[in-house]
């Protein structure tokens, strides 16, 4: 059933064909890990892009303080990983932790290669999921320059429905960056505009 998910969001990207999802589903490990658990660490290459069908996890950035900021969620139906690393081979600058008990479909390098080059679609596929990326992480850089505080919390609830009941807080907080006590006053007034409209 993993697996059919995965095909599913291949399949709203592209169309596939029956020999295209045997080969995915050939090229996907099935993982079961922990809460709290890092999935990639910092300085090492991140091996495998990860797709989230139970669970959720997040990108970390360590300062050299040692303050941690959660720049990424991951829910079911997302993709997870340090995509540079992945197809560079040099090492993440960030790890990825599970923050649940998640179930994850894991492909490789070698795994990845083939699904690009083998694959009726492979390239596409590719440069859509390097799109995604791109788009994301400058959507991202973008709304710390032009966001207040207030409106990265918005765009947080709506990139990530239903993850506030499910994140500590405190990640929140420093996705938005902000500090907990700063969150708490966001939300109380973001509740308070809610019920007046």
């Amino acid at each position: 059933m993993q697996k059919d998910d995965l095909i599913a969001v291949f399949r709203q990207m592209v169309p596939l064909t029956e020999a295209d999802e045997s080969l995915i589903r050939e090229r996907c490990s099935k993982l079961e890990i922990g809460a709290k658990r890092l999935l990639v660490e910092p300085n090492v290459i991140c091996q495998h892009v990860f797709f989230v069908t139970k669970g959720c996890a997040r990108i970390i950035i360590t300062k050299k303080s040692g303050e941690e900021t959660s720049c990424y969620f991951a829910k079911e139906g997302d993709f997870i990983a340090n995509y540079e690393s992945f197809l560079q081979g040099i090492p993440s600058p960030y790890s990825i932790q599970t923050l649940e008990d998640c179930e994850l479909l894991a492909i490789d390098r070698k795994g990845m290669e083939e699904l690009f080059t083998l694959t009726s679609q492979g390239e596409r596929i590719g440069r859509l999921i390097a799109e995604m990326i791109f788009v994301d992480t400058l959507e991202r850089l973008t709304s710390f320059y032009t966001e207040s505080a207030e409106e990265r919390f918005e765009s947080f609830m709506k990139r990530y429905p239903g993850l506030i009941h499910r994140i500590p807080q405190h990640y929140i907080a420093t996705y938005i960056g902000v500090r907990p006590q700063s969150l708490s006053r966001i939300k109380k007034r973001s509740a308070s505009l809610a019920t007046l409209t």
